[in-house]
């Protein structure tokens, strides 16, 4: 375990080191702050609107009209994960020093852990930094709490599952753009197959789609629910991900 948190950490300084994490950092901020600062204002315009009182109680409004959009809306964020895992393996190859990393002792699970950890490490960072919006409706609208942390669970959950994605497709090439870019069109493709309701008109071939689709086990989570099947589909294609990177590597190695 020491030895992957040993590559994490590597991985991790490099991304500081670079200028890459300060642009993916101030591009989340921004966003997200736009995103919350929308639908926050979305929610007072409501009020001013002549609604009776007992249409809703103001703690499901926070819920309906700002938290669940707003985890929503940060899932457009995913789209900057090919950003984030494009130079793991990419930039080792392109450098020539995946032959010093594959010599070393360290197994090829170890360097997968290890880069894999790095890229989950700053994803982690980003979400903290949307912590503050959820303390701000805390201390001013006393939301349920439970639809916030299953929230921030689930996106934390799709992207461990897109990161595993881009790992492996950095693991596929040398070259990063190629990388991101294969990483960007299959989380366009697991994140818009959901889509295929509005295009199908048969339910068994539009309810067999979504069930492949990220984005619908996500929202799931979104509504303060934990389902055991949403939970099992995104840590496979987690584990498939890894799995396959895995073994590139190991082939990688020994060939």
């Amino acid at each position: 375990m020491k030895k992957v948190w040993i590559i994490a950490w590597k991985e991790l300084r490099t991304y500081f080191v670079l200028p890459s994490a300060y642009v993916i950092c101030i591009v989340f901020i921004l966003f997200s702050g736009m995103f919350f600062y929308n639908h926050l204002s979305i929610f007072f315009l409501s009020k001013l609107q002549p609604l009776p009182w007992e249409e809703i109680e103001a703690q499901k409004d926070l819920i309906h009209m700002i938290i669940q959009p707003y985890f929503h809306s940060l899932s457009i964020l995913y789209l900057l994960i090919p950003v984030i895992t494009m130079r793991l393996f990419a930039e080792e190859k392109r450098l020539r020093t995946e032959e010093l990393l594959y010599s070393s002792p360290v197994s090829s699970i170890q360097i997968v852990a290890g880069k894999y950890l790095a890229s989950v490490l700053l994803f982690a960072i980003l979400l903290c930094f949307t912590v503050q919006h959820m303390i701000f409706l805390n201390i001013y609208g006393n939301p349920d709490p439970g639809p916030i942390i299953t929230g921030y669970l689930g996106l934390f959950l799709v992207g461990l599952a897109y990161l595993s994605i881009g790992l492996l497709c950095s693991s596929l090439t040398d070259n990063q753009i190629i990388a991101a870019i294969l990483t960007f069109g299959i989380i366009c493709f697991f994140w818009m197959i959901g889509l295929v309701q509005y295009i199908i008109a048969n339910p068994a071939v539009v309810n067999f789609l979504k069930y492949f689709s990220l984005q619908e086990h996500f929202h799931t989570f979104t509504k303060g629910l934990i389902e055991l099947k949403d939970v099992v589909y995104i840590l496979s294609f987690i584990f498939m991900g890894l799995f396959i990177t895995y073994h590139i590597v190991e082939s990688h190695r020994w060939r």
